[in-house]
C-alpha cells in the first residue's frame, strides 16, 4: 500500500482553490488543498467545493464563462506582480526600477517553469525569456523519492 504520509502529500500538491459553504473564497494552492483534505478527513467537507487543475478547462472555454468576462494571464507575469506586494519594501523597490532583470521560477505540482523578465521604463514587464521547463514539479519529486524507501 505504501506510506500514507506520502500518499497524502501527493494529493495535496498542485494548484487548486477552495470555496466555502456560503460561496466565499477560502484559499488557493497548497493551502486550499490542505484545508479541503482536513475537512474531508473530519467528514466536514459537505458543501465545500475544491477546484483543481482548472486552467486548461478555462483556456478551452469549457467552463461556460463568456470570453468578455475572462482574461487569462500567464503565471510568471502574475507571480511577478504578486511578489511585488509580498516582498520586503527594499526588494520591491529594486524590482520596480526600470531596466532591472530577474528570473521567475514556478515550481508547481507537475512542472517547473522558468522565465526571465525586465522592467520597462513605463513600469510594464517585458518577457526576455519565455517560460520553459519540464516535468520536475512536486508530484514528480514525490514519485521519484518513493524509489528510496
Amino acid at each position: 500500500m505504501g506510506n500514507p504520509e506520502v500518499k497524502y502529500r501527493e494529493k495535496a500538491y498542485g494548484k487548486g482553490s477552495i470555496i466555502g459553504e456560503a460561496g466565499e473564497f477560502h484559499s488557493f494552492g497548497f493551502e486550499a488543498e490542505t484545508a479541503y483534505a482536513d475537512l474531508a478527513e473530519d467528514g466536514e467537507h459537505g458543501g465545500w467545493r475544491l477546484f483543481r487543475r482548472f486552467k486548461m478547462m478555462l483556456h478551452n472555454n469549457t467552463a461556460g464563462i463568456p470570453a468578455a468576462q475572462l482574461k487569462l494571464v500567464l503565471e510568471p507575469e502574475v507571480a511577478s506582480i504578486w511578489c511585488e506586494g509580498e516582498l520586503e519594501a527594499a526588494v520591491t523597490r529594486d524590482l520596480q526600477q526600470p531596466g532591472v532583470k530577474y528570473m521567475v521560477v514556478d515550481i508547481g505540482g507537475g512542472t517547473v517553469d522558468v522565465s526571465v523578465h525586465e522592467r520597462n521604463d513605463n513600469g510594464t514587464l517585458k518577457e526576455i525569456h519565455k517560460a520553459s521547463g519540464g516535468a520536475w514539479g512536486g508530484t514528480e519529486f514525490v514519485n521519484f523519492s518513493k524509489h528510496f524507501n
